[in-house]
């Protein structure tokens, strides 16, 4: 007694090409939404990078009598000056972060506008007062594109015009 097997047993072709066609859907799907993925965890890097400053610049505050660095003009927080005062023991280099799309701690400010430098610092004269501040790649309101932080305790969103030239006054 003889049994046959079928050979029937298998994918057909069609199947194939229909799985391979969902597959490459998928990857399609996967490789469009990844960089913005990427944007948006940049972002979040950059606004936990601030509340790292500002711890620092609270710190700082509180050992000089509420007094805190003062800037009346932006400078970028990873330079020498204020990574120096925040951390003397450490400097050279400085232990702050970077950006992490460019990994430049230096600003590259271009005249009159804030989109090349990452993080920045400003204060009032009498240091009493002070602003951080970044540009987001990926913001959720693309009409308040810049993360910022108050020495006031206020943590929002602005514009370019909300940081520009802000004296250590909170703009938010």
């Amino acid at each position: 007694m003889f049994v046959k097997f079928s050979n029937n047993s298998g994918f057909t072709f069609i199947e194939l090409i229909m799985v391979m066609g969902i597959i490459g859907l998928l990857a399609g799907f996967v490789s469009f939404s990844f960089p913005a993925s990427l944007r948006r965890a940049r972002d979040t890097r950059r606004q936990s990078d601030l509340k790292q400053w500002q711890t620092s610049l609270e710190t700082y505050g509180n050992k000089n009598n509420g007094i805190y660095y003062a800037s009346t003009t932006a400078i970028q927080p990873n330079g020498n000056v204020l990574c120096q005062v925040l951390y003397p023991a450490e400097y050279p280099p400085c232990p702050g972060p970077a950006d992490p799309r460019t990994g430049q701690t230096a600003c590259l400010r271009a005249t009159g506008t804030f989109t090349a430098c990452n993080y920045q610092y400003e204060s009032n004269a009498g240091g009493t007062t002070y602003v951080l501040f970044s540009p987001l790649e990926a913001p959720s309101d693309t009409t308040k594109p810049y993360f910022i932080i108050c020495s006031v305790g206020v943590t929002g969103y602005g514009t370019a015009a909300n940081v520009a030239n802000t004296d250590g006054v909170c703009p938010i």
